[in-house]
């Protein structure tokens, strides 16, 4: 281990010697000795007496290898630690840049939805959430990304179509309307939606609420991400799902008065739903029953379900 002397047996020293001490080997040229130095220089002018060295010059030399593995390992260790922060550094930096141009990619998708171009958006958002760096630095942005996603889904069921659809389609109408002489150009335009395939609105619908499902995962509290899947679910008439949607919002916020008119209006679509599935069930075993009984001469008519009044239960009884 490397030994400072302080200041004052220094000077003791010094007056002790000769010559100044900074002349003198085993000294730095302020004064102060250097241990690492002393035992180097010492091993070095030490008088050529053999048995000496053969007794003491192997201690001395592991003296001095051990100082100097010493400072290395303590060199070695400083290096790790600075070149560690220096990559922490660059990590955090790579981070700032990539967030940064996350936002400039939904920024940019904003002014692509306002426009109407919605295509355009979704890529812009997709590309924001792609690029953006994994971690609760970037959740908000990922999050609102996948709303506006499935915000474009939502407005493109209405009126956003392939551009070879359109172009095919409204080259037949306009011939037709020049053939007949009943309909004009500015009449197809407004009537797209009544030809318009319920598969693919149905598509879009879904792609909305799984971008919503994706937000909420990052953001469970995205009360506007929420209201688009619930209203996409409305859609899908998905009304069991969409009032669990609402009440959510309800529960975040009680007085958001389009979440409790949603529940109102959905309440008793989810019922007829469910007695509508019920009848399908039934009418699907009734179905699978008679193709079973059939081949020894009987329906399912010939069973009836018996009501006991004390108790609630149900017996089957057959007759003919």
């Amino acid at each position: 281990m490397a030994v400072i002397e302080d200041e004052s047996s220094g000077e003791n020293d010094l007056k002790s010697r000769p010559n100044s001490a900074a002349a003198q080997p085993g000294y730095s040229s302020d004064g102060y000795e250097t241990a690492s130095d002393t035992e180097l220089t010492d091993a070095v002018t030490e008088p050529e007496n053999h048995s000496r060295r053969n007794d003491g010059g192997t201690d001395q030399h592991n003296d001095v290898s051990s100082v100097k593995n010493g400072d290395d390992g303590v060199s070695r260790e400083v290096k790790e630690d600075e070149q560690q922060e220096k990559t922490e550094t660059v990590d955090v930096e790579a981070n700032e840049k990539a967030l940064a141009r996350a936002n400039d990619a939904k920024l940019q998708g904003n002014s692509f939805f306002k426009a109407g171009q919605y295509e355009e958006a979704l890529t812009k958002y997709e590309f924001a959430i792609n690029i953006a760096p994994d971690g609760p630095s970037s959740s908000e942005v990922r999050s609102m990304c996948h709303a506006n996603r499935a915000a474009c889904f939502f407005k493109m069921t209405g009126y956003i179509i392939t551009l070879e659809f359109y172009l095919e389609l409204s080259s037949l109408m306009i011939s037709i309307s020049q053939n007949i002489n009943i309909i004009n150009e500015s009449d197809i335009y407004p009537n797209f939606m009544a030809i318009w395939p319920g598969s693919i609105s149905q598509g879009k619908y879904e792609e909305t609420a799984k971008e919503c499902t994706k937000a909420l995962e990052l953001n469970p509290t995205y009360i506007k991400a929420l209201l688009r899947r619930g209203e996409a679910r409305e859609k899908l008439e998905q009304y069991e799902e969409s009032i669990a949607d609402m009440t959510k919002i309800l529960e975040l916020d009680p007085s958001n008065d389009q979440a409790r008119r949603t529940i109102i209006r959905l309440k008793p679509l989810a019922e007829e739903k469910r007695e509508k599935m019920k009848e399908e069930m039934i009418g699907k075993l009734k179905e699978m029953g008679n193709s079973i009984l059939g081949r020894f001469g009987m329906s399912v008519d010939n069973f009836k379900a018996v009501k006991d009044p004390n108790t609630g239960s149900y017996s089957v009884q057959f007759q003919r």
